[in-house]
C-alpha cells in the first residue's frame, strides 16, 4: 500500500469511528443514561372481531394498550403523550410518524412507539408535519 492509501484509509478509518462513537452517544442521552432493559416486548394486539367492523370509528384505542410494558409506558410519558391534542392544528392525524393503517378505526400506530396504539386526535412533544 502506498503513502497516499494508507493515509485515506487511516482518514476514512477515523471518520467511520467517530460515527458510531456520535450514534452511541446519541442514542445513551436519549435514552437518559439509563441501561437497556432487558424486557419481553408486548405481545401484538388481539385482533378486533369481524362485528366490531361496523362500529370501526368508534373504537377505543385503549383496548390495543392493554398489555403494554413498564418501558411502553415510559417511552409515552417521557414523549409527553396526551390522548387529545390541545393544538387544534397538530396531532397524530397529520404527523409525519403516524400509520392509520395499522389498527382499526380512530386509532393508528406511531414510529416512535414500539408497541401500542395511538389515536389520530392525539399528540406528543415530538410531532413533526406529515409531508406531501
Amino acid at each position: 500500500m502506498n503513502d497516499n492509501g494508507r493515509r485515506q484509509f487511516i482518514a476514512k478509518f477515523g471518520i467511520l469511528s467517530l460515527s458510531a462513537l456520535s450514534a452511541t452517544t446519541l442514542l445513551q442521552a436519549c435514552a437518559n443514561g439509563e441501561a437497556p432493559a432487558e424486557t419481553k416486548s408486548s405481545p401484538s394486539p388481539k385482533p378486533a372481531p369481524a362485528a366490531a367492523e361496523e362500529v370501526a370509528e368508534n373504537i377505543d384505542c385503549s383496548t390495543y394498550n392493554e398489555n403494554l410494558s413498564p418501558t411502553d409506558l415510559k417511552t409515552r410519558e417521557s414523549l409527553g403523550y396526551i390522548e387529545q391534542s390541545e393544538t387544534a392544528d397538530q396531532n397524530c392525524s397529520n404527523c409525519r410518524f403516524y400509520n392509520p393503517a395499522k389498527f382499526k378505526g380512530d386509532c393508528g400506530a406511531c414510529q416512535l412507539f414500539a408497541n401500542g396504539a395511538v389515536a389520530s386526535g392525539a399528540w406528543c412533544k415530538t410531532w413533526a408535519v406529515k409531508e406531501g
